[in-house]
């Protein structure tokens, strides 16, 4: 088993509640929560992580900051905005894990972040489909 591999398995259950958490305030536009629970709470648990945690932190600061600033030109923007959870689906199938398993430790937590990132969207949206709302929260 690869050291990366290894490394993937320490996101822990509760990083993954946060991205998810984090994640939700985002799509929901409650970017001052996002950014206070990245900065106050995710931070100090990432930087134990070493290169690995340095590679979520960032992604997630860029997944707020994109989304925050309505940067149409993000891949989170594309995602957030995707007409359907399928679509949302199959951006997320890009950053598949046998491809994450040959990148170094700051990308692989990059990535992995940008993963549970881009499930959380699809899982919304598919609620939002199941509800029969609107999937896209914004419009």
């Amino acid at each position: 088993m690869s050291k990366q591999w290894c490394q993937m398995r320490r996101m822990t259950k509760e990083i993954k509640e946060e991205i998810a958490r984090i994640t939700k305030y985002c799509y929901y536009g409650n970017y001052s929560s996002a950014e206070e629970r990245l900065k106050n709470y995710l931070k100090n648990r990432l930087e134990r992580m070493g290169l690995y945690g340095k590679g979520v932190y960032y992604a997630l600061k860029g997944v707020v900051e994109a989304l925050k600033e309505q940067n149409e030109y993000s891949a989170i923007y594309r995602i957030v905005n995707a007409s359907t959870a399928r679509e949302a689906r199959e951006i997320r199938e890009l950053l598949s894990i046998e491809e994450m398993a040959k990148l170094d430790d700051f990308d692989l937590g990059y990535f992995e972040a940008w993963r549970i990132v881009a499930e959380t969207v699809e899982s919304l949206k598919s609620s939002a489909v199941k509800q029969g709302v609107n999937q896209n929260p914004k419009n």
